[in-house]
């Protein structure tokens, strides 16, 4: 059986399942590592694969010898596969559990904001920041007195901004499968094949989540377009744009450092911002 890897958003291999072994206990491969060997219909865990799952654990007993007995040799190709069937029902609870349990929608969260920060520190020193009310003062009854030429323009600038940072967005995807806000917080966008996404696929995933995702940027459908993603993706394991374009987001573990990195990060932006605000 030969099997492929993914190793920072690029399809690596095949590999046989002796190699694989040989590599997880190198530690150039994770259990987590996602792996797709033919007739698989999706990528997934190394750990969730029956098939490498049971072909790792028998190497593993063949490889340990009793007292007084020889090592055994192993056939390097051998695959020892589970019956069809067994397969078949492992695999499909084994994909929907692992759908659900690593969907953390609060890191993607977490990670589209911080992109936007640094769109709001850009678009706020080219052009200025908008001007804000007065403690206390009422939004609505703010933004009526500001002339209309002048709403106009505020809306065009940073309307605009939003817009164009769907281009970017899908530049860095289709380059690094990440974004600075994803690399913050582990997490790579790819296809479900483990390559990177092409230019068009990756503009093609930025517009529908621009538009179904967060209603394009007016608050109310923005907020109705984000509840549903998220009742979507926390049933389903995937949201509708990775779901209709065969994308995946895929989430690495994230350590003490990497948090504590993280949330230095965020109030860094935000003491940028508010420091740059009239």
């Amino acid at each position: 059986m030969q099997i492929h890897v993914t190793k920072n958003g690029k399809k690596q291999g095949p590999y046989t399942i002796y190699r694989i072994k040989e590599m997880v206990d190198a530690g150039d491969l994770q259990l987590d590592t996602l792996a797709w060997h033919e007739g698989l219909p999706q990528w997934c865990a190394l750990q969730d694969i029956p098939v490498v799952a049971s072909t790792l654990k028998s190497l593993e007993r063949k490889q340990a010898p009793a007292d007084g007995d020889a090592t055994e040799e192993i056939d390097p190709d051998s695959s020892l596969p589970l019956p069809s069937s067994v397969i078949r029902i492992k695999r499909k609870n084994t994909q929907n559990s692992q759908a659900v349990k690593n969907v953390h929608p609060i890191l993607r969260f977490w990670a589209r904001m911080f992109d936007l920060l640094i769109l709001n520190l850009i678009v706020g020193f080219v052009f200025g920041n908008p001007p804000v009310p007065e403690e206390g003062e009422n939004l609505f009854e703010f933004y009526r007195q500001i002339p209309m030429e002048e709403q106009f323009q505020l809306l065009l600038i940073w309307g605009g901004s939003f817009f164009v940072w769907n281009f970017v967005e899908a530049l860095l995807i289709s380059s690094f499968a990440t974004t600075p806000g994803k690399m913050l917080f582990n997490l790579k966008v790819i296809r479900k094949d483990g390559k990177l996404l092409s230019y068009s696929q990756a503009i093609g995933r930025a517009l529908l989540i621009w538009t179904i995702g967060v209603g394009f940027g007016i608050l109310f459908l923005q907020i109705i377009g984000m509840v549903i993603a998220l009742f979507y993706l926390l049933n389903k394991g995937e949201t509708l744009w990775d779901k209709s374009l065969q994308t995946q987001v895929i989430h690495q573990a994230l350590g003490p450092r990497k948090v504590i990195f993280a949330v230095g990060a965020f109030l860094i932006l935000l003491s940028l911002q508010t420091l740059s605000m009239p």
